[in-house]
């Protein structure tokens, strides 16, 4: 079947529908049949100013979605099609103005050469899709909506290098005060803002990036391996080393209690544990009541006591004096490689064989044999609703306060390898994969 309009970017217009098909396919969400079975995405799209509607290319679009569904069904996906004289440029910025409100939420915009681009939306269990491009001195208008309409329905969309990525592998997923998600990798930093990606891979952030942490004013402060700190205040790096009064170059780990105090884990032998209070740097060891100087990771409790996890046990701050926990207490594993203290208080903290909750009495363990973890956790995460959630090597796991929950390859996960993972605050769970890149997607309902 060969296809009566040609973008200017491509030899055919196979690959540009065929690409166009694929994102609706990515960015659909498939939360069950649409509620409504009108498909009409006129209806969630303005009308360009004195453009005609193409019935020809609706069905070319028809006919391609046809052969490559695999059951050839297209009744929940609808089409609509213009043409205008306008050059492209002044189409797209029409659609920049008027860009879907009431909940849409932009997944991509991708240029494809000067005068052609492809942008798509998601709202729950719906998708839009809006492509320009340009043939015959015409600027084609495509729009569409609906839902991926096979069995092998996902609701993930994935980001790799091709999509701008400096890596595929992220361990470490933060939210800045300005909704912009960062990313932490061994060759830099990554930020997704206004739905597109910058990569800071300079100075000691080309080193690789061990852990990130926002302030109360969006300040951003970055771990490195061996590079100390990197301070961003929205405008100028800064580098925070030992010079400047850091106990260790080797950052692991950053915290930041109420009062705006930057609290830094290092994992060295002269390291241990340095708190910034805007002045000046403290510095604790295993002198000053440190379990080891060898400290995996740092957290704050809504009361500001600090939790460190460290290669010889947990310990708890209380401003004056250390409280120490190792495998004496109640089975708790001398080396914690993360510690983090979600809504109700209580600690989590992770070794190479168990999973454990302490609630301020107790010590509860979930043992990685019991199947929950696979055998590894990289990562635990505090939900805004008060979930706990677990990157593992054997997927996403998620507790629900009586509940686990498991997200795997069976559940559209390119890989169950995964290292890190964020809920945002307006809903979205983002992770990091090992090698296979990013992935977003809405909260699953556990209920």
């Amino acid at each position: 079947m060969e296809p009566s309009v040609k973008f200017h970017v491509s030899s055919e217009v196979t690959l540009v529908f065929v690409f166009f098909f694929t994102i609706l396919i990515l960015t659909s969400l498939s939360s069950g049949i649409l509620a409504e079975r009108d498909n009409d995405p006129a209806k969630f799209f303005s009308q360009y100013p004195g453009a005609s509607e193409s019935t020809e290319i609706s069905q070319t679009l028809l006919d391609f979605w046809n052969a490559i569904s695999s059951d050839g069904d297209s009744e929940e996906i609808g089409f609509k099609t213009y043409i205008t004289p306008d050059p492209p440029d002044k189409v797209i910025d029409h659609y920049k103005d008027q860009e879907p409100g009431d909940g849409w939420v932009k997944t991509l915009q991708l240029p494809n050469g000067a005068e052609s681009t492809i942008i798509a939306w998601k709202r729950n269990g719906e998708s839009l899709q809006l492509v320009i491009g340009e043939d015959k001195g015409k600027t084609f208008i495509l729009l569409g909506y609906g839902k991926k309409p096979t069995d092998d329905e996902s609701n993930w969309v994935f980001y790799t290098e091709e999509s701008g990525l400096i890596e595929d592998t992220a361990t470490v997923i933060v939210e800045g005060k300005d909704g912009s998600i960062w990313f932490g990798t061994s060759d830099g930093l990554i930020q997704f803002v206004e739905n597109e990606w910058k990569n800071y891979d300079f100075g000691p952030l080309e080193r690789g990036v061990t852990d990130i942490a926002v302030a109360e004013d969006g300040d951003l402060w970055v771990g490195t391996w061996s590079y100390g700190l990197m301070y961003f205040d929205g405008e100028t790096w800064n580098n925070i080393t030992e010079r400047e009064g850091l106990k260790n170059d080797r950052v692991s780990s950053i915290a930041i209690d109420s009062g705006g105090k930057v609290w830094v884990g290092s994992l060295n032998r002269k390291g241990g544990l340095s708190v910034y209070d805007g002045v000046r740097w403290t510095n604790y060891s295993d002198r000053d009541g440190l379990p080891s100087n060898y400290v995996h990771s740092v957290s704050i409790s809504h009361d500001d006591r600090v939790w460190v996890g460290t290669k010889e046990g947990a310990a708890i701050f209380d401003g004056n004096n250390w409280k120490c926990f190792t495998s004496k207490d109640e089975l708790l594993d001398d080396e914690v490689e993360e510690v983090t203290v979600d809504s109700e208080g209580n600690l989590w903290a992770v070794s190479d064989q168990n999973v454990y909750r302490y609630d301020g009495g107790e010590w509860g363990a979930y043992p990685y044999e019991n199947g929950i973890f696979g055998n590894k956790v990289f990562h635990v995460e505090i939900a805004p609703d008060g979930r706990v959630w677990f990157a593992t090597k054997a997927g996403i796991a998620c507790f629900t306060g009586d509940t686990w929950h498991i997200l795997s390859e069976e559940d559209g996960l390119p890989d169950s390898y995964v290292l890190s993972v964020l809920v945002t605050t307006d809903g979205e769970l983002w992770f990091g994969t090992f090698g296979d890149g990013i992935g977003m997607g809405p909260l699953p309902d556990f209920e």
